[in-house]
C-alpha cells in the first residue's frame, strides 16, 4: 500500500473504518483530521504521523512501545487513546502510523483564554482539579505527559476538563520522530526546568507545567517567562514561583508547585486533594466560558459553528456491512476483526502486556464503554451531511414494480408470467423468493426514506443548569428546541440569569420543535437595606451582617461635628442591584460606607517666625489652634519677636492641637568684672572689653580703682554704662 498524499486524505478510509473527514491541523511530526468511526457510527480524532519521519525502524518499535503504555493512562479526566496502528520494522514506509483519540468538542484553555481573557479564581480552580486528578491516575500507573499547556487541555459538553496528547510528546522525541522535546518555544513556556537541564524527570514536572497553567488563568500571562527562550530556561533554573495576591487562596499551593527542585513540589496526589479543599470553600462563578473550538497540534481550527450533539441510528456502516451488537463489557471490545484485504492484526492492550506484539500493525484496544453503536455525533452541518451519507444503508438498486396488467384496476392482485415449459414448479418457487425480497426491499427502501428525509430527528436535552440563560437558549435553540423562560425564582447562592432547573431533564430525548422550559433565577432572595446613619463603625457592620448584607467600600470623612467612627451616611454599592420600591436588595448586596474621620486636620499657617507674638497667637487662633508662647534670649532678635515654633509651616495638626512659640527677650546678660585695685585707664579698658561703656572715671585715671557702678558681680545687659572710681597713689 503506497502512503496516501495529504491532497488526497480528505474522504480517505484508513482501514476500512475511520473516514477522514476535515483536516483539523498539521505540524511537522503529523496532520489531524476528524473522522467518522464507520464501525461504530462515532466522531473521533485521528492524528496520522507523516510518512517521512517513519523510515527508522528502531525509532517506530520505540515509539509503538511507548504509545502502548501510555493508553493505559485512561481515565475520566484524560482524553482516551483509542486505538492506532504502527507498522513494524518489516513493513517501514508502507503506511503512515496513525492513533485515534476520543472526540471533545468543548474547545481547550487555550481558545478559552484567547477569547474571554482571565477567568476567576473559583473557574481556575474548577480547571485545576480536573487536570490534576488525571494527573494523578497517570502517575499512578507510572505515565508521564511532559507537555502540559493550555493547548493540551480540552472540555466536554459538560465542561469537565480533559488532558489529550498524553505521553506523546515524549513519544515522539524519544523515537526521534521529531526534534529534541523541550525545546520548542511552547513547550519551554510552561516547562518544568528538568525537562532542559538533563535531571531526573518524574511526575512531578507535570505538577510544575500545571501550577504555570492555572496562574495564566487567573492573571492572563505566563509567570517566569523571558523575552527568548534562552532566557526563559534561565529564570526557570533559577527562581521559584512568585505570585501576586489575586490568585487568592491558589498563591500559596502553586507557588510551592513551582519551586525550581522538584523535590520541594506536592505531587498530583496532594495538589488534587488541596485544590479539593480549596473548591469547598469558594463560590460557584458559574459556567466556563467555553469556546467550540478543535484545538489539535500545532495549529487549531475554528469551526464556524458550534458542535451539536446529535444522535443519527444507522444500522450499516460505509461499506455496506452490518453494524455489530455492542459486545458485553465484562467481556471486552470484540470489534477489532483482523481486515482480509491488508492482512493487519490485532493486539489487545491489557495490564500485563508491556510491549507490543509483533505484527504488520500495531494498534491499540479499544475500550469497552464505547458509545451505543448506531448512534453518531454531528458536528457543523457542512460535514454532517457527508457524514450521515457513509451512514446510510446502500441502495438497493432499481425495482421494478412487476405482474400488474398495464391499465389494470389498483388493488388487483399481482399475476405471474406464464410459467415457460420446462421446471413449472421450481420457477414458481422462484417467483414467491423474488416476491418476498422485493417487499424486504421496498419496506427497507421505505423505512430508509422515513428515517432520513421524513421523521422528526430527536435530540437528547442537554444539561443547561447553572448556565447564564442567554448561553442555554442558544444551545438549545441549535438543536431547534422551543424554548420557554417564562418562569423565574430566587434563590441564594446565584446570579441573575442562571438557570436553576429545566424540564425535561437532562438526557431526555426530545423531538426538534418541542420545548423545553428553563427556570431563570432572579438573583438572591431579598433583605430590607438597614439604616446605618449615626451608628458606630462596629454597630454598623454588625447590622450588615445579621442582614445577610456585606461590605463594599469604606470611604473615610472628615466631619466638624459627626464623631470620629461613625457611619455619615450608606447606600448600595454602584455595581450591585439598586434598591427596590419596597426598601430591598438581594442578599450579599455590598453596601459601602462613609465613616467618619473627626474634624478635618489643620493646616499650621506660615509667617509665625520673625512675627510678633500678639500677630502668630492670632493667626494660630484662626484655625482653631492654640499658641503655647516660651521666653528665650537672644542675641540678635528684638525683644517680643517669635524665633521658633514646635510646628513647621503647612504642617497637618488636629484640630484644637497646641503649637509651641518660642519669643524674643532679647540678649541674655553678662557679668560686670572686676576691676578694682587695677589704674583707671586699665579697669575702663578691661570693662569695654567685656561689653560695657565707660560712662566716666571719678578721680585720677592713673588712680587705683576702689569701685564700680555698677559693682561687681552683678547682670546687665551688654552695653550698660560703667562709672570707675579712683584714688591717687
Amino acid at each position: 500500500m503506497t502512503p496516501i498524499g495529504v491532497s488526497e486524505e480528505v474522504g480517505q478510509t484508513l482501514d476500512g473504518r475511520y473516514q477522514l473527514s476535515q483536516l483539523l491541523g498539521s505540524s511537522p511530526a503529523s496532520r489531524v483530521y476528524l473522522a467518522l468511526d464507520t464501525n461504530l457510527s462515532r466522531l473521533v480524532v485521528v492524528r496520522i504521523l507523516n510518512s517521512d519521519l517513519t523510515t527508522d525502524h528502531q525509532a517506530l518499535q520505540d515509539f509503538n512501545a511507548r504509545m502502548h503504555r501510555e493508553s493505559r493512562a485512561s481515565d475520566d479526566f484524560i482524553v482516551k487513546l483509542l486505538s492506532g496502528r504502527t507498522p513494524t520494522d518489516t513493513e517501514v514506509g508502507l503506511e503512515a502510523p496513525y492513533l485515534v483519540y476520543q472526540f471533545l468538542s468543548g474547545g481547550s484553555l487555550r481558545a478559552m483564554l484567547d477569547a474571554n481573557g482571565p477567568l476567576s479564581v473559583a473557574q481556575t480552580v474548577a480547571i485545576g482539579l480536573a487536570v490534576s486528578r488525571g494527573l494523578r491516575i497517570a502517575h499512578e500507573k507510572g505515565a508521564v505527559h511532559y507537555d502540559i499547556r493550555p493547548s493540551n487541555i480540552l472540555f466536554d459538553d459538560n465542561q469537565v476538563a480533559h488532558i489529550k496528547d498524553f505521553g506523546l510528546a515524549k513519544a515522539l522525541a524519544e523515537s526521534s520522530l521529531t526534534e529534541p522535546f523541550g525545546m520548542g518555544s511552547n513547550s519551554v513556556l510552561y516547562g518544568a526546568p528538568e525537562l532542559v537541564t538533563g535531571a531526573d524527570v518524574d511526575g512531578k514536572c507535570d505538577v510544575y507545567s500545571l501550577a504555570l497553567v492555572l496562574a495564566e488563568c487567573v492573571t492572563g500571562s505566563v509567570p517566569l517567562s523571558g523575552s527568548t527562550t534562552a532566557e526563559t530556561l534561565r529564570i526557570r533554573a533559577d527562581q521559584d514561583l512568585e505570585l501576586p495576591a489575586e490568585m487568592g487562596p491558589l498563591r500559596r499551593l502553586l507557588e510551592s508547585a513551582g519551586r525550581v527542585d522538584p523535590s520541594q513540589r506536592p505531587d498530583a496526589a496532594t495538589l488534587s486533594h488541596a485544590l479539593s479543599d480549596i473548591s469547598n470553600d469558594l463560590t460557584d462563578d458559574g459556567p466556563l466560558p467555553t469556546v467550540p473550538t478543535l484545538d489539535i497540534g500545532s495549529e487549531t481550527m475554528e469551526m464556524e459553528r458550534p458542535v451539536i450533539a446529535t444522535t443519527v441510528r444507522s444500522s450499516k456502516r460505509s461499506d455496506g456491512a452490518e453494524l455489530r451488537d455492542r459486545p458485553d463489557p465484562a467481556v471486552g471490545n470484540t470489534d477489532h476483526a483482523q481486515s482480509s484485504t491488508d492482512s493487519t492484526s490485532v493486539v489487545e492492550d491489557s495490564a500485563d502486556v508491556d510491549e507490543p506484539a509483533v505484527s504488520k500493525v500495531h494498534r491499540f484496544a479499544e475500550p469497552a464503554s464505547d458509545p451505543e453503536p448506531g448512534f453518531a455525533t454531528v458536528v457543523d452541518p457542512t460535514i454532517q451531511e457527508s457524514l450521515l451519507e457513509a451512514s446510510k444503508p446502500r441502495s438497493f438498486g432499481p425495482v421494478e414494480p412487476f405482474g400488474r396488467e398495464s391499465g389494470g384496476n389498483e388493488g388487483t392482485e399481482l399475476a405471474a408470467p406464464p410459467e415457460p415449459s420446462g421446471r413449472p414448479r421450481r420457477n414458481k418457487r422462484r417467483r414467491v423468493l423474488v416476491g418476498v425480497l422485493l417487499v424486504v426491499a421496498l419496506a427497507a427502501g421505505g423505512y430508509a426514506f422515513w428515517w432520513f428525509q421524513i421523521r422528526i430527528p430527536q435530540h437528547l436535552v442537554p444539561t443547561t443548569q447553572g448556565q447564564d440563560v442567554t448561553v442555554a437558549t442558544k444551545a438549545l435553540k441549535r438543536l431547534n428546541f422551543v424554548v420557554d423562560t417564562s418562569q423565574s425564582d430566587r434563590r441564594d447562592g446565584t446570579k441573575p440569569g442562571q438557570v436553576l432547573s429545566q424540564s425535561p431533564a437532562p438526557g431526555t430525548s426530545l423531538s426538534e420543535g418541542e420545548t423545553v422550559k428553563l427556570n431563570v433565577s432572579l438573583g438572591p432572595t431579598l433583605r430590607t437595606l438597614p439604616s446605618l446613619t449615626g451608628l458606630s463603625r462596629e454597630d454598623a457592620l454588625n447590622t450588615l451582617m445579621a442582614s445577610d448584607l456585606v461590605l463594599g467600600t469604606e470611604t473615610p470623612q472628615a466631619d466638624e461635628s459627626v464623631p470620629a467612627g461613625t457611619v455619615i451616611s450608606s447606600g448600595v454599592s454602584p455595581d450591585s442591584p439598586a434598591v427596590d420600591a419596597n426598601g430591598q436588595v438581594p442578599r450579599d448586596t455590598a453596601v459601602d460606607l462613609v465613616v467618619s474621620s473627626g474634624p478635618a486636620p489643620r493646616v499650621v499657617p506660615s509667617g509665625l517666625i520673625g512675627a510678633s507674638v500678639d500677630q502668630a497667637r492670632a493667626a494660630l487662633e484662626e484655625v482653631q489652634l492654640v499658641a503655647n508662647v516660651l521666653e528665650a534670649y537672644d542675641e540678635k532678635a528684638p525683644k517680643g519677636q517669635i524665633v521658633s515654633s514646635s510646628a513647621a509651616s503647612g504642617e497637618e495638626l488636629p484640630r484644637g492641637s497646641k503649637v509651641t512659640l518660642t519669643m524674643s527677650i532679647g540678649p541674655a546678660p553678662i557679668t560686670v568684672p572686676d576691676v578694682r585695685g587695677q589704674s583707671g585707664s586699665a579697669g575702663a579698658s578691661a570693662l569695654e572689653k567685656a561689653g560695657f561703656e565707660v560712662e566716666g572715671i571719678e578721680g585720677s585715671p592713673s588712680g587705683v580703682i576702689l569701685q564700680t557702678d555698677p559693682t561687681p558681680g552683678e547682670k546687665r545687659q551688654r552695653g550698660t554704662a560703667v562709672r570707675i572710681f579712683t584714688k591717687s597713689r
